[in-house]
């Protein structure tokens, strides 16, 4: 009878800890999804460059402080 009490704590306490991390306002699903209404509004273009130096990659990394920034290398080989 123990062990199922300690059984059902535990997954009230993590059903908690779960719901709070994925289906609060201010929990991770919320956080993600309320920075990337912010950061990309429907119809805004996505620059894509062709970088041909080392330091076009930093500085353009660099300009961008504070927002999400994807970089993506390809090689022809």
């Amino acid at each position: 009878m123990r062990r199922i009490a300690l059984i059902v704590v535990g997954a009230l306490v993590l059903v908690m800890v779960l719901g709070s991390v994925f289906l609060g306002k201010l929990g991770y699903l919320g956080e993600v999804g309320g920075r990337i209404a912010e950061s990309h509004s429907p119809g805004t273009p996505v620059m894509i460059n062709d970088l041909r130096s080392e330091s076009q990659l930093q500085d353009g990394f660099n300009a961008n402080v504070g927002s999400p920034r994807l970089v993506l290398l390809f090689s022809p080989t």
